[in-house]
């Protein structure tokens, strides 16, 4: 439990600009990177640092999110913990409080995807030292 508190610590005002980062994919509900460097394993529990660029920003929000997956690997299945929301210019608009409800992913999806590598060690396309790029390039294609 203290490692998932320091994790949470870590992770939250603002978002990393160095990591060891992996593009997840994208599709209708945005982009998104992994931090590689900061994936936790507990048991059959792990817990990644995600950062996702929305297609549009949500108000109050922004358009750009990080927070903390965690995955029920045996089980499939993920739930979001506390992260923040940012702006364009990323700076910190609010944290974002989720109850941690357990979804399921579908197969192929981008966060199938986050499953396969921290739950089963599977291999995902390096976005560089520094994830800004590939999310400036995917907020460039989005109609404002």
């Amino acid at each position: 439990m203290l490692n998932l508190l320091l994790f949470l610590a870590l992770s939250a005002a603002t978002p990393p600009a160095e990591g060891r980062w992996l593009y997840i994919g994208e599709d209708a509900d945005g982009m998104g990177v992994i931090d590689a460097s900061r994936v936790e394993r507990e048991g059959d529990r792990a817990r990644v640092l995600v950062i996702v660029a929305l297609p549009q920003a949500i108000p109050g929000e922004g358009q750009l999110v990080q927070y903390v997956q965690e995955w029920d690997c045996p089980g499939r299945r993920y739930r979001m913990l506390d992260g923040h929301a940012f702006d364009r210019a990323v700076s910190p608009t609010v944290p974002i409080r989720r109850p941690g409800v357990w979804e399921t992913s579908p197969e192929e999806s981008p966060f199938d995807r986050v499953r396969g590598h921290v739950c089963e060690g599977r291999v995902l396309p390096e976005a560089g030292a520094d994830y800004r790029p590939i999310l400036e390039r995917f907020l460039a294609k989005q109609v404002i």
